[in-house]
């Protein structure tokens, strides 16, 4: 929902006339909402320093009529509390190979990442889980959505998940949740990565 993006163009243009340009030719289920100009180091994914993502969940007993493909529909009953109860331990760096599938390509950085919150938002019809980290392995909130899942479900004890996550072990994690509920929520960066600096 608020992915970041730069481009370098050949001539002066204002921000808003850019953001014009672009909004004029792009297919109709994307929208630019800003446009700034940064600095020349300033890179849309090397200049990240986080990530937040949202995924979400519909509980109801009845399938949902419309906008399936935004949201993960359960049909069994979900304990917020026992999501609440297990998803502490998530926080804080850790290896987190047990929540990430094989993407196919060795992993240069490892994976130990850092996560910052894991928040647990009870809506009226469902639960958004809110996960903020500085970097994320290939389908790690996805694996931490559906685990997280069975635990509301009751397939999984709350008190298994610190267990998971040291066993290092993708076979004892739970599902990975379908994407259509995923958000990138927004992209994360150091408040100078995008500040212009006056010519000396």
């Amino acid at each position: 929902m608020r992915q970041a993006a730069h481009i370098q163009i050949p001539r002066d243009m204002g921000a808003q006339e850019l953001l014009s340009a672009i909004n004029g030719n792009v297919p109709r289920d994307i929208a630019v909402v800003k446009a700034q100009q940064v600095p020349d180091s300033f890179h849309a994914r090397f200049s990240a320093i986080g990530k937040r993502y949202v995924y979400r969940f519909l509980n109801s007993s009845v399938r949902p009529a419309h906008g399936e493909d935004l949201f993960h529909w359960v049909r069994f009953p979900m304990s917020v509390q026992a999501m609440r109860e297990a998803a502490p331990c998530l926080v804080g760096e850790h290896d987190y190979s047990a929540f990430a599938t094989n993407p196919g390509y060795s992993r240069l950085r490892g994976s130990v990442r850092r996560i910052s919150h894991v928040r647990i938002v009870q809506r009226p019809h469902g639960i958004d889980l809110v996960v903020q980290g500085n970097g994320f392995l290939y389908n790690q909130v996805r694996t931490i959505a559906g685990t997280l899942q069975q635990v509301a479900t009751g397939r999984i004890p709350p008190q298994r998940v610190p267990e998971i996550l040291l066993s290092k072990d993708r076979r004892q994690a739970g599902m990975t949740a379908p994407a259509c509920g995923l958000y990138l929520m927004r992209v994360l960066y150091a408040p100078d990565a995008l500040r212009m600096t006056e010519p000396k």
